[in-house]
């Protein structure tokens, strides 16, 4: 491409290198998943300095961080993701300064925005951070609920926060302190209140704490549906944060054990709680099945499959709440907790 070369032949550990006299242009490819690619569009408002001042927007998939950006200057700049179905996106602000000239839009591979930062809070205040995106067509979703998190001391629930389940298994992962600046410490991010937005879904969900460091007592929380009404108050000044279980952020519409339209009776675990095994009552005769136990980490403990009643052991494992996954019949599955 008319470049002038150098230097020719520097040898590599893996081949020859040419040094060329000027830089090549080069288009690189948009990443993409099997869903696509996510535009995520952040934004430096006037009346403030230029950029972001050390404020960064972090990007997770299924709890690995795929994209770390900031701004130095006004105006918009975009960066893409690749996705995939069944990915768990969330996208975290991490705030230093200047917050409330800062925000951030989320756009699918429609073209559609699937969350803008500057349709919730209050002016002045910074940027939320959302969690449980799901890519590709989210038909259980019901929309946006709202996790506020309290502490009297200011700390900003110091290691701590919060792990939040629906029926289909890890929704989302809330964290704060995270080691952003990769000096080997929690970053330390103060706030006596701080509010998240969680895509919810339809049905139970289990909202499991991580208990702060310090001073825990101080430390509470709250939680509203998507139609703006308290589900959850656990903000006790003097009392630990505790977990809330079963709690409907969103009634379900249809029944999630349906067979080609013949409603059957919903599948049983038992006994709950165990110590050694359990069994899945329900079955119609010698029907197949397969389990998944998956950890509060999101991570997969445990795979059996079996028929009818058979005994699934879990004699091996920690004590501890886990989530059960049952597939079973044509492409049917079931949730529940166990707990060990």
């Amino acid at each position: 491409n008319t470049a002038p070369v150098i230097q020719a032949d520097m040898l590599a550990y893996n081949g020859v290198v040419h040094s060329l006299g000027e830089v090549m242009p080069f288009e690189f490819p948009a990443p993409e998943g099997t869903c696509g690619a996510w535009t995520i569009t952040m934004t430096c408002g006037p009346g403030g300095p230029n950029g972001w001042q050390g404020s960064s927007l972090h990007v997770f998939a299924d709890g690995i961080e795929v994209a770390s950006e900031t701004m130095l200057s006004l105006g918009s700049e975009s960066f893409s993701i690749p996705v995939d179905v069944e990915d768990r996106i969330d996208v975290v602000y991490n705030g230093d300064a200047y917050g409330q000239y800062h925000d951030y839009s989320v756009t699918n591979a429609e073209g559609n925005v699937v969350f803008n930062s500057d349709d919730w809070g209050l002016p002045g205040e910074d940027p939320r951070s959302v969690y449980g995106l799901n890519p590709c067509e989210d038909t259980s979703s019901c929309g946006m609920m709202e996790v506020t998190f309290f502490d009297g001391e200011g700390f900003g629930w110091y290691a701590g926060g919060m792990a939040i389940y629906s029926e289909e298994g890890l929704q989302s992962q809330i964290f704060f302190n995270p080691d952003f600046d990769g000096d080997g410490y929690f970053d330390y991010n103060e706030f006596f209140s701080r509010t998240a937005m969680v895509n919810v879904r339809e049905g139970e969900v289990d909202f499991v704490v991580s208990t702060p460091v310090a001073y825990a007592d101080q430390c509470g929380y709250q939680v509203q549906n998507p139609a703006g009404d308290l589900v959850v108050e656990d903000n006790v000044l003097g009392q630990l944060p505790g977990n809330a279980l079963n709690v409907v952020v969103c009634e379900p519409e249809t029944s999630a054990t349906t067979n080609l339209g013949t409603e059957r009776e919903p599948l049983r675990l038992h006994p709950n709680p165990t110590a050694t095994s359990f069994q899945l009552q329900g079955f119609q005769g010698q029907e197949s099945w397969e389990v998944q136990l998956i950890g509060l980490d999101g991570k997969r403990i445990l795979e059996r499959s079996g028929v009818g009643a058979e005994s699934v052991s879990v004699e091996g494992l920690p004590s501890g709440l886990y989530h059960v996954i049952v597939q079973f019949g044509e492409g049917e599955a079931q949730g529940f907790r166990l707990v060990k």
